[in-house]
This record gives C-alpha cells, sequence and structure tokens, in this order.
C-alpha cells in the first residue's frame, strides 16, 4: 500500500469513527466511501502482469574497465511502463498485447568482480495510487569482470627432462613424435603408409605423429590480506590474468593456484587451442583472506611463476619465477635472482616484455 492510500485508509477510520460517535451520518458516508476505494484497488496488487522476462548478456566475461550489454526480452501481456533492473530504472516502450519487447542498455567501466544481473523487477499502482503491487521476472545472470589484461610474453616453465612430453588426445597432428598405427582413412598422406603392418594387419595402417604436448603453465596467488594493500592485490591478479591468457595464446595449457584453495583450469580444445576462461572467471571472484599456511606456502613443483605481495627467501623455489607486486621497494630489472619486484601490473609488463627480448 502506497503512502496515499495508508492516509486514505486511515481518514476513512477516523471518518467512520467519528461520525459513529457523533451519530453523523454524512461523516460514516465519507469514511465508508473512502474504505470503499481502498477495497476496490486490493484487487489491483493480486493481479501481476502477465509477462516473461529474459536476461541475456554480451559479453557474460570482459575486462575490467570495459563495457557489456544487458537485454532484456519481454514476452506476454506487456502493460508496465517502467521496470527495475539492479539499480537502473528503465522505460518500456508501447507494445500490442502479445508482442515481444527488447530493451538494451549498456554497463561502462565495469569494476573486476562477479555482478549478479537481474532478476527484472515490475512495480506499479492503480490508477489512484493507493495500492502498489511489485513482482520480479527472469533469472539472474553473472557477469564475470576479470582484472585487465596486459599483453605480456608468457612465464618460463621450468624445464622437463621428458622434451616429448605426453601425448593426449587432445595433442596436435601432423609433427614429428610417432603416436600410434591406425587404419588408413581416405585423403591420408600415402607416404606415411606403413607396409610392414598393413601385411600383417591385412589393411593398410598409417603412422600417426603428433606434436608432443606443451606443458602446463602452473601459476600460484598468494592471497594473504597480510601481504597486500587494496590496489596491489587489483595489480597482482591483473599480473597473473595476463601471464595466464599469454600462455594461454602460446598453446600451453594454464592451472592457477591460489593460497586460499582456490584454482582453476583452462580448457583445451581438440584444435588444441587453450581458453583461459576458467581461470578468468576464478580471478573475477578473489579476495584476499589469511595468511597461507605454511608462510610462505608451498609451491608445487614445475610451477611457472609465484605472485605475493611480500618478498619471500630466496630459497622458497628453484627455477620459478618469482614476482612480488611492491610499490615501495621496486628494484631495476639487471638485478634479475629469479624474482622480480615490480610497481604495478603495468611495470610488470613493460620489464617482463624488455627481459623476455619482446
Amino acid at each position: 500500500m502506497t503512502r496515499t492510500g495508508k492516509a486514505v485508509l486511515l481518514l476513512a477510520v477516523i471518518c467512520l469513527a467519528a461520525g459513529l460517535l457523533a451519530d453523523y451520518p454524512e461523516m460514516v458516508a465519507t469514511g465508508t466511501t473512502l474504505a470503499l476505494l481502498v477495497a476496490a484497488a486490493l484487487p489491483w496488487a493480486a493481479a501481476p502482469p502477465h509477462l516473461s522476462a529474459e536476461i541475456r548478456l554480451s559479453p557474460s566475461i570482459t575486462s575490467a574497465g570495459g563495457t557489456a550489454e544487458v537485454t532484456l526480452v519481454l514476452r506476454g501481456a506487456v502493460r508496465v511502463r517502467e521496470l527495475g533492473l539492479n539499480d537502473l530504472a528503465l522505460a518500456v516502450p508501447k507494445s500490442r498485447p502479445g508482442e515481444t519487447v527488447e530493451i538494451s542498455v549498456v554497463l561502462n567501466d565495469l569494476p573486476r568482480g562477479r555482478h549478479l544481473i537481474g532478476p527484472v523487477r515490475v512495480a506499479g499502482a492503480d490508477p489512484l495510487r493507493l495500492v502498489e503491487r511489485s513482482a520480479v521476472y527472469g533469472t539472474a545472470q553473472i557477469l564475470h569482470v576479470h582484472p585487465y589484461i596486459w599483453p605480456v610474453p608468457p612465464l618460463r616453465v621450468p624445464f622437463s627432462p621428458d622434451d616429448d612430453g605426453e601425448a593426449s588426445p587432445y595433442a596436435l597432428r601432423g609433427g614429428v613424435i610417432f603416436k600410434e598405427l591406425r587404419p588408413y582413412v581416405a585423403g591420408d598422406d600415402r607416404r606415411l603408409i606403413h607396409w610392414k603392418s598393413s601385411a600383417r594387419h591385412r589393411e593398410l595402417m598409417v603412422r600417426e605423429s603428433v606434436i608432443f604436448d606443451r606443458a602446463d603453465h602452473v601459476v600460484v596467488l598468494d592471497t594473504g590480506a597480510d601481504y597486500y594493500r587494496a590496489q596491489e592485490f587489483e595489480e597482482a591478479l591483473s599480473i597473473v590474468a595476463s601471464v595466464s591468457v599469454a600462455a594461454a595464446r602460446h598453446a600451453h595449457p594454464v592451472r592457477v593456484v591460489t593460497t586460499c584453495g582456490a584454482e582453476a583450469a583452462s580448457i583445451r580444445g581438440r584444435d588444441g587451442t587453450v581458453d583461459p576462461g576458467p581461470v578468468l572467471r576464478l580471478l573475477s571472484g578473489l579476495s584476499l583472506g589469511p595468511a597461507p599456511s605454511p608462510s610462505p606456502p608451498l609451491v608445487p613443483p614445475g610451477a611457472a611463476g609465484y605472485v605475493t605481495g611480500r618478498l619471500p627467501a630466496s630459497d622458497l623455489v628453484s627455477e620459478v619465477t618469482v614476482i612480488v607486486v611492491d610499490p615501495g621497494r621496486a628494484a631495476p630489472a639487471s638485478d634479475w635472482t629469479g624474482q622480480l619486484v615490480v610497481r604495478s601490473a603495468g611495470d610488470f609488463a613493460a620489464r617482463w616484455t624488455a627481459m623476455a627480448g619482446g
């Protein structure tokens, strides 16, 4: 009930009470009329608009500072003139009954995080503004805003004695590493036919060669609240996102491990491409937490990088690039000892690109 409705109802009670006590029929009639007006408006609140709403995000994942378009698709008896979406009030254009209505709004300069978009709120009141109604439509969608990504070369992966790697079902075809013999299919290069095996199996067999699997890029992120100020943590997240995307662009699988226990890995397609989407979604929702135990944390063998906000002991790990976000003690790139102290993600991008010869 609106403020006007409450005031009218209160006035109706006063008129009825005063009219009955004073035996004043006109006042009783006035109170009765006001009460009937409020009662007549009640069915309006009990009958919300018959419509359905769908929320679409394009894209559903974007970079910090970027934009995303939200499209609302309304179907049914769209009789409302305004609806709410989060903190936005959106006007609904006029339409015929049963017509589909689409409303688009662009969200700009988005901060990092997981933003819940929706559901749609529809509110209205009767013609006399005595009773209001509200209803919720559609399913809320999550908009992932990952840290800003700087163009950088990938981190160095520690040397593995098995240079050939392990040929998985995702290994790229056409390399020099023998994987298996398989039956000949139309279109195969006849030069790959293995005649001795073909005679033994009584069918044409060809040699299947692949490009050995790329080594995983494991990046460890320290999320201890004692090691960062808020902005420094955002810079650390941006560094992790940048090196993860760089590895994926070079077809290296990526796995990000955090000291708070959360982790995510990239998805590798059949064509050998690597999608860092799960890693970026993880980074979009991370926040500072308790300091890791043990401190400094244990870094998995073969990790490519360790990003933190505190300068660790020099013997923390071997053959791992340690990136420290500390604006107060940034060291020149010439002091490279396996640890790189940087002021920001942009500082890291410039210095790491120069050190990698990019």
